[in-house]
């Protein structure tokens, strides 16, 4: 990762506390120890086998197969937790323009399809390798059975574009395909745990999860896998941190930079009505006539929609993915036409964390099926929306390793740079249907552009006891607006087993603040459990996400300092993060006179200093710039030229002066300088404005009015 110490300071003020907040031995990642990488996947695996064992026996004593199709889904069985049954099962329900992966892909200045990059596909069964999309870029891992979800998935991902209307997301990204058992230890085995790994993966697919709440049965019906069978039962697994959540967010911890991408489930709409035929899951094949004052309540019903996110898609540190519908009209990319699926599950998090993460086009998906090697089919869920993210996420992969040959991003990094550079959609700010908004990979790969050139957009750094708190500045021109976004991976979380668990599964509390020109403690988004509709706050510390961001849609012109600090202690005795900022003006040496205005007068963008005074009229370069003067002419100068004043006790009052464009005036009275602020008569007058009249009959013997000048948008550079 490319550093930085541009308009950075390191916050010493709990030097003396370094001994006791370092709390527990510090963490060793699988690149620091590999042997634990080996007894991790070791220990996870045999879990894994003994909890089939004891699945394989229930469905034996009850007749039951362990994994079947039924013409929309693969399921499988997995467990048998509290004698109910634990399945798998695939979400089912111009993917490319909807990302703005199109405009990444194969295009000019990115040029990137993929190549070098390797996607882990888990599925319910294998990609068909031998597709004529794939060419020899798809390998079948594990000798599972092929299949047509996982192949469908497989083409959303890195179809070649033989059929150009199939065309994948990164058409030249390898594939190693896997089995959905075993995936625990063999994410273990295969996460990468540092920049250029050989044979590691940097990301993965998993478009399924477990059958949570009703499930259409296919033939009219529904089967309730809730905890039990009555009225007003419920699903205690949506939106519950379990056991699994808690393994992904340590495979994560462990490999730092791995990004598991996670369909977020598509149980809104499994919502039984009166008369259909009903069944309990946990084995009884009687059916009953489906009752609302009776049985549980539709998974859509239950609380309008909201906390129905598939139980592992609750892990803190990976990518969870919600389907909208696709974002084009004409052949372009359309925000208006983004609008929410039915069938997408909604957040929050049982503790109130912000989930889904982003939205991607997830109806009608048109790719790979596994009949042919020249096959192909439509589906529609979330299970298409995450291969169209985590493809798109492929390019941004392959394009950094371009900017910067042998790095590569921190899970944390990736994660947070698709978080802010997403296109907001539904309620302002995020929200527990849109989560962060609509991927937009130009965006993406736009900032990091800007990154190699402008240093201040990126950081990846770390807090421990010596360095409990990290500061960086910079200069925003006031007409660009702020976004500040914060990510890290944190240490997983306690499993809960219990239903709607409100205790915060954060471990690391790091906390971002924004501190505005002239003082004003900004805070991040958060988001209200109880009020789950309710638009985002930003008046306090976010102490249960991840992932911060603060926005300032119409900021004012000056230095805004962000601080990253930390509440109590850390576990393992450090947190790295990912920290990206947008609103700053390219400022290579800081000093808030940006890299164009010192290379058009002083030939250097870094030549002037800011508190000089070149040409010897009274204003410093920083106040030349600001005001739209030149720094090298004492006679180009920001001046009130003249006013007209009545006798006293009459009006009106006349001030002029010279105007400049890109900036806006405020005009200023007070009758006293000592004892008394002033008033403002004018704001935000417009660079065409050169005078204001003053009407009102001042009384005072005394007068004194003030004419302010900042910046109102970022000036073009001069020849």
């Amino acid at each position: 990762m490319k550093k930085t110490n541009l308009f950075r300071t390191v916050g010493l003020t709990a030097l003396l506390l370094a001994g006791s907040a370092l709390a527990g031995q510090r963490h060793e990642t699988f690149a620091q120890r590999p042997s634990k990488r080996a007894e991790a996947v070791r220990a996870i695996h045999e879990w894994e086998v003994r909890e089939k064992e004891v699945a394989r026996k229930w469905a034996k004593a009850r007749g039951l197969p362990m994994r079947w199709v039924d013409g929309r889904q693969v399921c499988e069985l997995m467990a048998i937790r509290n004698g109910r049954p634990v399945y798998y099962a695939t979400k089912n329900k111009n993917a490319a323009i909807s990302t703005a992966a199109d405009l990444v892909r194969n295009t000019v200045p990115y040029g990137v399809d993929g190549s070098g990059v390797t996607v882990g596909i888990w599925d319910g069964g294998s990609v068909r390798t031998t597709h004529r999309e794939f060419g020899a870029r798809a390998e079948n891992k594990d000798g599972a059975e092929v299949e047509y979800h996982a192949t469908h998935v497989g083409g959303t991902i890195g179809a070649a574009g033989v059929t150009a209307t199939a065309k994948g997301m990164a058409p030249n990204v390898e594939i190693d395909s896997y089995d959905w058992s075993g995936d625990v230890s063999e994410m273990n085995f295969r996460a990468a745990s540092a920049p250029g790994q050989a044979n590691k993966l940097y990301l993965s697919n998993h478009s399924y999860g477990y059958i949570t709440g009703w499930e259409p049965n296919g033939s009219g019906g529904y089967i309730w896998y809730g905890d039990s069978w009555s009225a007003g039962a419920e699903e205690k697994g949506f939106g519950q941190y379990v056991s699994e959540a808690h393994d992904w967010d340590n495979i994560v911890y462990n490999a730092p930079y791995f990004l598991p991408f996670k369909a977020a489930g598509n149980d809104r709409s499994d919502n039984p009505s009166s008369g259909n035929p009903v069944y309990d899951g946990a084995g009884d094949d009687t059916s009953e006539s489906y009752n609302p004052t009776l049985h549980p309540a539709g998974d859509g019903v239950y609380k309008g929609g909201y906390d129905t996110i598939n139980p592992v898609g609750t892990a803190k540190n990976i990518m969870t993915v919600g389907a909208v519908e696709d974002a084009v009209a004409n052949g372009v990319r359309s925000l208006g036409q983004a609008g929410m699926t039915s069938f997408s599950s909604w957040g929050p998090a049982d503790d109130g964390r912000i989930k889904p993460d982003i939205v991607a086009n997830g109806t009608s998906l048109y790719s790979c099926s596994d009949s042919s090697d020249s096959s192909y089919g439509t589906l529609s869920g979330t299970s298409m929306a995450t291969p169209n993210a985590c493809g798109s996420a492929a390019l941004l992969v392959d394009y950094y390793d371009n900017l910067f040959p042998g790095q590569a991003m921190r899970a944390s990094t990736l994660k947070g740079l698709i978080i802010h550079t997403a296109d907001d959609l539904g309620r302002p700010g995020p929200d527990y249907s849109f989560g962060w908004g609509l991927m937009n990979t130009r965006a993406a790969a736009e900032l990091l552009t800007d990154f190699s050139d402008n240093p201040m957009r990126l950081h990846e750094e770390r807090l421990f006891g010596n360095n409990p708190a990290d500061s960086y500045s910079f200069f925003n021109d006031g007409h660009t607006p702020v976004r500040v976004t914060l990510c890290w991976t944190d240490p997983p979380g306690a499993s809960t087993t219990l239903h709607d668990n409100r205790t915060p599964r954060l471990v690391n509390d790091l906390d971002l603040k924004v501190i505005a020109p002239g003082g004003a403690t900004l805070y991040p988004f958060k988001l209200d459990y109880a009020n789950p509709s309710a638009d985002a706050t930003a008046s306090g510390e976010n102490n249960i996400d991840n992932v911060e961001q603060v926005y300032v849609e119409v900021p004012v012109a000056g230095v805004y300092t962000i601080t990253v600090d930390y509440d109590g202690s850390l576990s393992g005795g450090e947190q790295w993060y990912s920290l990206l900022v947008s609103g700053t003006s390219a400022d290579a040496d800081s000093d808030g006179l940006p890299d164009w205005w010192e290379s058009a007068y002083f030939s250097d963008p870094v030549a002037a200093l800011a508190s000089a005074d070149p040409d010897g009229d009274g204003a410093d370069n920083l106040t030349e710039y600001i005001s739209g003067y030149d720094p090298t002419n004492p006679a180009s100068v920001f001046q009130i030229l003249e006013s007209e004043p009545p006798s006293i006790g009459n009006a009106p009052f006349v001030l002029s002066w010279n105007p400049v464009e890109g900036r806006t005036y405020d005009v200023l009275w007070s009758d006293d300088l000592i004892y008394s602020s002033f008033t403002v008569l004018g704001a935000n007058l417009p660079y065409t404005q050169s005078s204001y009249t003053d009407s009102v009959a001042r009384t005072a013997p005394q007068n004194y009015y003030r004419v302010d000048v900042r910046l109102a948008q970022l000036p073009q550079p001069k020849n």
